[in-house]
């Protein structure tokens, strides 16, 4: 049983993050727009074959019928199958910048949190996540109006033109009117709340991927194994009722397999 189980799910995974966003923003107006529910629209999972992680995204049209794009994604899964890692490897490879936790920090200290609360610090979060993914936005209402025949340009969606976009989202998560809203980032902007909420807990270079992990991890697994800190911001119970996700975040395999095994 366990070697099925395994041989299942070694060809899945998430997708990446800025895709996940996507998704969810369709998500979001699909949920809350009558109209937009008796459409025959078929939204990708963020669950994908391993090849996806790799290539490019499988290309989807809502209208388009099943068995037509099956076909081409397994044709596209094939081809990515047959490449290897040398011939994905980039030569010159974009390096982070090792320098975000102190700049960071040191406009915490220019600006201090003072007496805001747990739920202020989420909301300002919440909208810089929103206004940093703005391109994601875009890529997510360029989908939408395809839906309609609109191609909708670059130039016709200007940040200035979806901000009222970015306000419904924020407002969404922040008076509970949609508490399956945007997962993956209304866990990171809670997870950022929280640290920024402890005066004496600074930003550190290896808290940003782990937060990029666990944001996505939180909002779909059912188990996460992570390390002591992230765990415990995780477990505090201001974090759980903004994430609202299942997922057990454990801090030790043991304690991951026995979520597990419940």
């Amino acid at each position: 049983m366990l070697m099925k189980w395994m041989s299942f799910v070694k060809g899945v995974a998430l997708r990446n993050p800025f895709d996940i966003f996507e998704l969810e923003v369709l998500q979001f107006f699909i949920r809350n727009s009558p109209a937009l529910l008796n459409l025959p629209l078929r939204p990708d999972s963020i669950w994908c074959r391993v090849g996806h992680m790799i290539g490019e995204k499988y290309p989807f049209h809502p209208m388009l019928d099943g068995r037509a794009q099956d076909a081409a994604h397994k044709f596209i899964l094939d081809a990515m199958w047959e490449m290897t890692m040398a011939d994905l490897v980039m030569q010159d490879v974009p390096r982070p910048r090792m320098d975000t936790a102190q700049k960071v920090n040191a406009e915490r200290s220019l600006n201090p949190r003072g007496a805001k609360t747990f739920d202020q610090l989420l909301k300002e979060e919440l909208h810089g996540g929103l206004e940093a993914m703005s391109p994601h936005i875009r890529n997510a209402l360029q989908d939408l109006a395809l839906v309609f025949g609109i191609d909708a340009k670059h130039t016709d969606l200007t940040p200035e033109a979806f901000r009222p976009v970015i306000n419904l989202i924020r407002e969404a998560v922040t008076q509970n009117s949609d508490q399956a809203a945007i997962p993956s980032l209304r866990v990171r902007s809670a997870l950022h709340a929280a640290i920024r909420l402890d005066d004496n807990r600074p930003f550190r270079e290896n808290d940003f991927p782990d937060l990029d992990h666990s944001s996505v991890a939180v909002a779909y697994c059912d188990v996460f194994l992570t390390e002591r800190s992230f765990g415990d911001l995780l477990g505090r119970s201001f974090v759980k009722n903004v994430s609202r996700a299942p997922c057990v975040s454990a801090t030790s395999p043991e304690a991951a397999l026995a979520a597990l095994d419940e």
